[in-house]
């Protein structure tokens, strides 16, 4: 993909917030630190800036999210629990940014059940020497050495998704 910044300046421009967000953030020399090349070339994306576009226009100028007031009490009275989890949902719920990433970030943060289980991970984290965690750490860590990933249903042993992580000397240095 090009990295021609006029695709986004194109996209963005007629949104001064949005243009300036991307402007601040793909000059910045730590771009590549902070969002690595595969979050770079996703922030040139014509496809995903549209959709962040759309987001924005979502959340000020259309309805926006409008909850039931039943779901609404019932996802504060969880939030009240763990401020953390209650401003990190309403950050990305903001954000036509980060909704524009995800398409089940919006229905995962008004799922009273999703939402249960972030404020109790973050009010009990889990041992961090548990065999579980061990696993997810290494399989995580074999992935960002390069790996290809595929996702299969367990029931019908179909496969699901399939996705490549090239390899990095900087991810990879850890497992030689």
């Amino acid at each position: 993909m090009d990295l021609d910044p006029d695709a986004a300046r194109a996209i963005l421009e007629p949104y001064p917030e949005l243009w300036e967000h991307w402007q601040r953030e793909m000059f910045d020399p730590d771009r590549e630190q902070k969002y690595g090349s595969g979050g770079v070339r996703e922030m040139h994306d014509p496809i995903y800036l549209r959709e962040v576009v759309r987001q924005r226009c979502w959340l000020t100028e259309g309805p926006g999210d409008r909850l039931d007031p039943r779901l609404a009490r019932r996802l504060e009275e969880i939030l009240q629990r763990c401020a953390e989890v209650r401003d990190e949902r309403a950050r990305q719920l903001s954000s036509p940014w980060v909704r524009a990433l995800c398409n089940t970030l919006v229905t995962e943060w008004h799922d009273p059940d999703f939402v249960g289980r972030r404020v109790e991970a973050a009010l009990n984290p889990s041992d961090p020497f548990s065999p579980d965690r061990l696993r997810v750490q290494t399989f995580v860590a074999l992935v960002k050495a390069g790996a290809t990933v595929t996702v299969t249903n367990m029931a019908t042993r179909e496969e699901v998704d399939r996705w490549r992580r090239p390899a990095s000397r900087k991810d990879a240095a850890h497992t030689n």
